[in-house]
Protein backbone atom coordinates (compact mmCIF):
# COMPACT_ATOMS: atom_id res chain seq x y z
CA UNK A 1 0.00 0.00 0.00
CA UNK A 2 1.27 3.52 -0.83
CA UNK A 3 2.34 5.59 3.06
CA UNK A 4 -0.93 6.82 2.70
CA UNK A 5 -4.36 6.46 0.85
CA UNK A 6 -8.43 6.73 1.19
CA UNK A 7 -10.50 4.05 2.26
CA UNK A 8 -13.65 3.14 2.83
CA UNK A 9 -14.12 2.62 6.80
CA UNK A 10 -17.75 0.89 8.31
CA UNK A 11 -17.14 0.33 11.10
CA UNK A 12 -17.53 0.86 15.42
CA UNK A 13 -15.20 -1.62 16.66
CA UNK A 14 -11.84 -2.03 16.68
CA UNK A 15 -9.33 -5.35 17.48
CA UNK A 16 -6.31 -6.00 19.02
CA UNK A 17 -3.26 -7.56 16.93
CA UNK A 18 -2.48 -11.22 18.29
CA UNK A 19 0.69 -11.71 19.53
CA UNK A 20 3.07 -12.64 16.39
CA UNK A 21 1.05 -10.38 14.37
CA UNK A 22 2.70 -7.21 12.35
CA UNK A 23 1.19 -3.90 12.57
CA UNK A 24 0.90 -3.14 8.78
CA UNK A 25 -1.50 0.01 8.91
CA UNK A 26 -2.99 3.11 11.33
CA UNK A 27 -4.69 6.18 11.18
CA UNK A 28 -5.88 8.84 13.11
CA UNK A 29 -9.44 7.13 14.09
CA UNK A 30 -8.32 3.89 14.15
CA UNK A 31 -4.82 2.92 15.62
CA UNK A 32 -4.94 -0.72 14.59
CA UNK A 33 -5.93 -0.74 10.40
CA UNK A 34 -4.32 -3.65 9.29
CA UNK A 35 -1.84 -6.60 10.43
CA UNK A 36 -0.30 -9.55 9.02
CA UNK A 37 0.42 -12.96 10.65
CA UNK A 38 1.84 -16.24 9.84
CA UNK A 39 4.72 -14.92 7.92
CA UNK A 40 2.44 -12.58 5.81
CA UNK A 41 -0.12 -15.24 4.56
CA UNK A 42 -2.79 -14.13 6.82
CA UNK A 43 -3.99 -10.11 6.34
CA UNK A 44 -6.62 -8.80 8.65
CA UNK A 45 -7.84 -4.75 7.32
CA UNK A 46 -10.09 -3.10 9.17
CA UNK A 47 -10.75 -1.26 6.35
CA UNK A 48 -12.74 -1.68 3.00
CA UNK A 49 -10.96 -2.48 -0.40
CA UNK A 50 -13.57 -4.74 -1.82
CA UNK A 51 -16.70 -2.32 -2.30
CA UNK A 52 -17.89 -1.58 -5.63
CA UNK A 53 -20.27 1.73 -6.73
CA UNK A 54 -23.40 -0.92 -6.03
CA UNK A 55 -21.89 -2.58 -3.02
CA UNK A 56 -21.95 0.97 -1.98
CA UNK A 57 -24.88 2.02 -2.86
CA UNK A 58 -26.35 -1.15 -0.86
CA UNK A 59 -24.32 0.06 2.03
CA UNK A 60 -25.49 3.28 2.25
CA UNK A 61 -29.57 2.41 1.52
CA UNK A 62 -29.45 -0.46 4.04
CA UNK A 63 -26.82 0.83 6.58
CA UNK A 64 -28.43 4.67 6.21
CA UNK A 65 -29.31 4.19 9.76
CA UNK A 66 -25.80 3.66 10.84
CA UNK A 67 -24.95 7.39 9.48
CA UNK A 68 -25.07 9.65 12.14
CA UNK A 69 -23.09 12.68 11.78
CA UNK A 70 -19.49 12.69 13.27
CA UNK A 71 -16.18 13.12 13.13
CA UNK A 72 -15.26 10.07 11.26
CA UNK A 73 -18.50 9.62 9.34
CA UNK A 74 -19.26 10.22 6.13
CA UNK A 75 -22.47 11.00 4.47
CA UNK A 76 -24.35 8.73 2.15
CA UNK A 77 -24.03 11.49 -0.61
CA UNK A 78 -20.48 11.75 0.47
CA UNK A 79 -19.62 7.94 -0.32
CA UNK A 80 -21.59 7.70 -3.53
CA UNK A 81 -19.93 11.14 -5.08
CA UNK A 82 -18.30 10.55 -8.28
CA UNK A 83 -15.38 12.30 -7.01
CA UNK A 84 -15.15 9.95 -4.06
CA UNK A 85 -11.52 8.18 -3.75
CA UNK A 86 -12.70 4.71 -3.33
CA UNK A 87 -12.57 3.21 -6.43
CA UNK A 88 -8.53 2.95 -6.14
CA UNK A 89 -9.13 0.80 -3.56
CA UNK A 90 -10.39 -2.09 -5.44
CA UNK A 91 -6.84 -2.46 -7.40
CA UNK A 92 -5.12 -1.95 -4.15
CA UNK A 93 -7.26 -5.18 -3.15
CA UNK A 94 -6.52 -7.04 -6.52
CA UNK A 95 -2.85 -6.16 -5.97
CA UNK A 96 -2.98 -7.44 -2.38
CA UNK A 97 -4.29 -10.81 -3.16
CA UNK A 98 -1.91 -11.38 -6.34
CA UNK A 99 1.10 -10.28 -3.93
CA UNK A 100 -0.11 -13.28 -1.37
CA UNK A 101 -1.32 -15.42 -3.73
CA UNK A 102 2.20 -15.36 -5.40
CA UNK A 103 3.91 -15.98 -1.91
CA UNK A 104 1.72 -18.65 -0.96
CA UNK A 105 1.10 -21.34 -4.53
CA UNK A 106 2.28 -24.54 -3.40
CA UNK A 107 5.83 -26.53 -4.68
CA UNK A 108 4.77 -28.47 -8.01
CA UNK A 109 4.38 -32.28 -6.70
CA UNK A 110 7.33 -34.74 -7.76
Amino acid sequence: FPPEFPALHWHGDTFSIPEGGAHLASSTACENQAFSYDEERIVALQFHLEETEKSLSLLADYGSGELIPDTWVQSAEQILAPDAPFSACSEMLFDLLDRMTAKTEPEPLA
